[in-house]
C-alpha cells in the first residue's frame, strides 16, 4: 500500500517554509534577492549570508542554494553568495541541456560576479565544471 500525504500551500511557499527552519537550525541571518542576468535575461535567486570578500557558491544538478547553509556561520567573514541556479529553487525555469549546461551556467556565474563583484567560487557536483579551471 502506497501512502501519500497531501501537499499543503503552494511549492513557493513551502520551499520558504523549509529553508526558514534550517536557516534558523545552523543559527544563520539570511538575506534573499534576485538578479536578473544580463547574459540569458532569467532571474536567479540569490542567498547571501555575512560580511567581507563576496564568495559565489554554486549548488549541484539537484540541489538548490541552501544546501550551503550548514556553512554560512562558518564563514561569516566572508559575503556569501549562494545561487539557485537557472532551473533550480526559486530561479526563473530553465531548459536543460548536458552539452550547453557548463557554459551557461559559467555566464550565469560571471554575470553574478559582475553585480555582486565576486572574488571566487566554490561548487558541488555540476557545479564544479563551470568553477573548476578550464583545461
Amino acid at each position: 500500500m502506497i501512502h501519500e500525504t497531501p501537499a499543503t500551500g503552494n511549492l513557493e511557499q513551502r520551499i520558504r517554509d523549509a529553508e526558514r527552519n534550517l536557516f534558523a537550525a545552523v543559527g544563520a541571518d539570511v538575506d534573499e534577492f534576485f538578479l536578473t542576468l544580463p547574459r540569458t535575461g532569467l532571474r536567479v535567486r540569490v542567498l547571501s549570508h555575512g560580511q567581507g570578500p563576496p564568495v559565489v557558491l554554486l549548488h549541484g544538478v539537484t540541489e538548490n542554494a541552501a544546501i550551503w547553509a550548514p556553512l554560512f556561520t562558518y564563514l561569516r567573514d566572508f559575503r556569501l553568495l549562494a545561487v539557485d541556479l537557472p532551473g533550480h529553487g526559486l530561479s526563473d525555469p530553465a531548459t536543460f541541456c548536458l552539452a550547453t549546461f557548463p557554459v551557461s551556467t559559467a555566464g550565469c556565474v560571471c554575470d553574478v560576479n559582475d553585480v555582486c563583484r565576486g572574488d571566487s567560487a566554490d561548487s558541488r557536483d555540476a557545479g564544479r565544471w563551470t568553477a573548476s579551471p578550464w583545461p
